[in-house]
């Protein structure tokens, strides 16, 4: 009777163990999917913030070749009257 007894003990001991093993590794998991959403969340604001960063740069280098453009043209010259 007493090995009965004690294997029953080791048993419920066993499973207990499991039972927490497992839970264990849920929450390890589980940590782990929000670190890997947290990865990608901080990947995805820095890919929206370089984005933004380089249309406005554009739009900059844009503005400023443009008036270089205008600068840049021909401008008729102005004759100064012969005089004969």
């Amino acid at each position: 009777m007493l090995t009965n007894d004690y294997h029953l003990v080791k048993t419920a001991i066993v499973c207990l163990i499991g039972y927490y093993k497992l839970i264990f590794v849920k929450q390890l998991i589980l940590l782990t999917m929000e670190m890997n959403y947290l990865i990608v969340a901080g990947v995805f604001l820095l890919v929206i913030i370089l984005i933004t960063w380089m249309i406005r740069r554009n739009q900059k280098d844009k503005k400023k070749f443009e008036k270089e453009i205008i600068n840049s043209e021909l401008k008729p010259e102005s004759h100064k009257e012969d005089k004969v």
